[in-house]
């Protein structure tokens, strides 16, 4: 399995969550979602497919964007974001938390929006930025510093 990226992303329970793929001419391929380990069965939705109350996809040509919607504890785990090559199809791994803290009953968690929503969105951004590129070597763009192939420091 050929992948391109790493997200790291961490959603609120009872909240959506949208969660970016991006890969190289991927234009007009068709793009799915899939719990890991990604057969066939575990693939959640295709941009040729229908949309469902839980998921959905919008494709942007070389990006696509899956969004899980009303997120419980259970929908944590490990998920790939797909493209359909010729060949062996290329994937960008993702990684999605819903942390103990922030599970909270619905009136809880309501208030806690209303105390801090800037937390709430620099928690977001902080996480949506956590990417690892890899191409035979590394870029952590958090920290924008450069690794090689073998983990030390370019």
């Amino acid at each position: 399995r050929y992948i391109y990226i790493y997200i790291s992303i961490t959603g609120i329970e009872g909240n959506p969550v949208t969660i970016t793929c991006s890969h190289s001419y991927a234009d007009t391929n068709i793009k799915y979602f899939c719990r890991d380990p990604c057969d066939n069965a575990d693939v959640l939705i295709k941009s040729n497919g229908q949309q469902t109350e839980k998921y959905r996809i919008e494709d942007k040509g070389n990006t696509f964007y899956v969004t899980i919607s009303n997120l419980e504890k259970k929908d944590a785990g490990i998920y790939w974001c797909g493209i359909e090559r010729v060949g062996a199809d290329t994937y960008n791994k993702v990684i999605l938390t819903t942390p103990l803290a922030l599970n909270l009953s619905p009136s809880r968690r309501q208030n806690l929006f209303h105390i801090s929503p800037s937390l709430l969105l620099s928690v977001v951004a902080h996480f949506s930025l956590s990417l690892l590129y890899f191409n035979c070597g590394v870029m952590c763009l958090h920290t924008l510093q450069k690794y090689d192939c073998y983990g030390l420091h370019l």
